[in-house]
């Protein structure tokens, strides 16, 4: 109750059109933007993902809050998001919706 959000990010059903990496840097930044906060999905395949550190970087840059989401049954998580983070949540709505009523 009393909670509203909006996904902004890029659909899957509607890609970024510039597939060029400046083309895509603008997209991301452009969804970044109107954001309150982004959610950054913690899972070790971020560790190994060159935009994740794009998104960690855009959000920083214009003062967003970062929520790390740690996925179910996780052990381990990237330093990267660790780092950024504001605050870090489980896998599970209310974590996620705590988290963004109290930091967002």
């Amino acid at each position: 109750p009393n909670f509203w959000w909006k996904d902004c990010s890029v659909p899957s059903t509607d890609a970024l059109p510039d597939k060029t990496t400046a083309g895509l840097e603008r997209g991301i930044t452009r969804q970044i933007n109107p954001a309150q906060g982004v959610l950054i999905i913690a899972g070790m395949y971020a560790a190994h993902s060159g935009w994740i550190d794009y998104e960690i970087s855009e959000a920083l840059r214009m003062g967003k809050m970062i929520i790390g989401v740690k996925p179910w049954g996780q052990e381990r998580m990237p330093v990267k998001v660790q780092d950024a983070a504001h605050v870090i949540v489980n896998w599970n709505s209310a974590s996620v919706v705590d988290a963004v009523r109290t930091y967002v």
